[in-house]
Formats: structure tokens, sequence, C-alpha cells
């Protein structure tokens, strides 16, 4: 089954009550970074689906976030895939940092659960990649740190989830890169984004150019 939300459609399990919690508030927010815990009212994370937020489910976030705000360093290594997939975290983690997206870590994030107390990361609106600026008019430096001068790292120090995940599982980001490295390459990137290219007709981006 499948679930539209704005302009996202989102695979539903029949089986299980898939609640997405998706980030879209104010850049440098306390909230977005894992640093304050949530109000889950619109201000902050939003539910996107199911329509009504379950006090469960509120519960669930809820504690997420405390855990990663509170536990010590053993209990963050011990518990993590209590509270969220590491595995999730971890490819995400790399995910990013390969697409260099400006807001990934910021107010751009969504994470899923299929039953109600672990959560996983998956991309969400990606028009801030590859170093281009949100509206196309430019690319961002070269220079450019993440997280300290993309969304996530101004004013509130950066996401205190995937900070803590890259200081605690170090070993375990760097196993998984060197696994991925045949498809995290430039030339490997690039050479799908050609195919993709030339799967589009050379007239519609002359239509496209014309509105942009």
């Amino acid at each position: 089954m499948v679930r539209k939300v704005g302009e996202v459609d989102f695979l539903v399990d029949d089986y299980n009550d898939l609640s997405v919690v998706p980030i879209e508030i104010k850049s440098g927010s306390d909230e977005s970074n894992f640093r304050a815990l949530p109000k889950l009212d619109g201000s902050d994370w939003t539910l996107e689906s199911p329509k009504i937020l379950h006090p469960n489910i509120r519960e669930s976030w809820t504690d997420a976030i405390n855990f990663v705000m509170t536990s010590t360093n053993e209990e963050f290594i011990s518990g993590l895939d209590t509270y969220f997939d590491k595995q999730s975290l971890i490819d995400y983690y790399i995910f990013i940092y390969l697409i260099c997206g400006l807001d990934g870590m910021g107010k751009n994030q969504v994470f899923t659960t299929y039953d109600g107390t672990k959560w996983y990361a998956e991309p969400y609106d990606l028009d801030s990649t590859f170093g281009l600026f949100y509206n196309g008019t430019k690319f961002i430096p070269a220079t450019y740190k993440h997280q300290e001068d993309y969304e996530s790292g101004k004013k509130v120090g950066g996401n205190l989830l995937y900070i803590r995940l890259s200081e605690l599982f170090d070993k375990e980001i760097r196993a998984r890169y060197i696994q991925l490295r045949e498809v995290l390459n430039t030339d490997y990137v690039a050479n799908r984004f050609k195919e993709y290219i030339r799967k589009i007709p050379y007239q519609l981006y002359e239509q496209e150019s014309v509105v942009f």
C-alpha cells in the first residue's frame, strides 16, 4: 500500500503501521540536532503518517532523542540499536557525506518505524546536494566543512546523533565505507548520472531551461 504525503509517496506495509517523522523546520534548531526533546506539535518534528499522532509514537520518539542527549558513551554503544537501526544510521551518515547534503543532518531528516520502537534513517528532500545551492543558483565553496558549515552545524554545534555515531562507531563506519567503496567513487557516481541523463530527451532539458 502507498500513502501519499505531500508530493512524496511512502510505501506502507499492510501489516505494519509505518510512522514517518520528517523534519521541516528552521535550520539550526536544537530539536533537529537531537539537543532538545521534540514537541511534535508542528513546530519541530512533524508526524506525516498516520495522520493522528499515537501517544506510543510520541513516547517512542521522545525516548529516542532523550537517549541521544543523556546516555553515557557506554550506554550509547550498547543501547543504540534499541532506539535506532544502527546500520541505517551508518549508511545515512556515509551517504550524506558522499552527496554533500547541505541540510541532510539539519532540517531535512526522515526517520521511520515499523514497530513503534526502533527508528530508521532515510534520505529526504535532496535539492541541496553535490554542492548545489537549494535553488540551483550557485555552488557552495569546496572548503565548506560538514557539519560545521552546513545547516546542522550552524549555531548549535551540529547533529548530536551523528556526532556521537561518528565518535563511538568510527570503526564500523570505516568498515562500511570500505565495503561500499566500489560504488562510492567519483567515476561510478558520475557514470550513473550520465546514464540517467541519457534517458531524458534533450528537448525536455531545453524546455526546463526556459522555465527555470
